[in-house]
């Protein structure tokens, strides 16, 4: 939690700036609802403290439209690239991506390889900071 900014701080300059989402459930009733917020990585702690643990880290370069947080969703931003973070997890256990989409039907196939950079940035800086 404290290796946030870290972290941030060894992400590929070639696709910065970065954005950092927060994902949280948030009660309406009897029901839920995703909730996404952008945050500073300086301010995990805070969101971490009301018991928000996933967060996705976006880049504004490969992907600026999953920056609308009123339109996207936790499974929109792990469809298109975005690196799953949980901070309840050791930090090298909680980074995640999705590298690669297959449709259901037909044949199409998505790869998300810059983001697989970042991804690849992150988790060599998250092993060195757990050291």
């Amino acid at each position: 939690m404290d290796h946030v900014p870290e972290l941030f701080a060894a992400l590929p300059l070639k696709f910065a700036p970065y954005e950092l989402l927060a994902h949280e459930l948030v009660g309406e009733g009897r029901n839920y609802r995703s909730l996404l917020s952008r945050l500073q990585p300086d301010e995990v702690g805070d969101y971490r403290g009301r018991g928000v643990w996933q967060f996705f880290i976006v880049s504004r370069v490969l992907s600026p439209e999953l920056l609308d947080v009123e339109a996207a969703s936790s499974r929109l931003l792990a469809n298109n690239g975005a690196i799953g973070m949980q901070v309840d997890a050791p930090l090298t256990a909680g980074l995640d991506l999705t590298l690669t989409l297959t449709a259901v039907w037909g044949d199409d196939v998505v790869q998300h390889d810059d983001y697989e950079r970042v991804y690849r940035a992150a988790t060599t800086r998250a092993r060195r900071l757990s050291r």
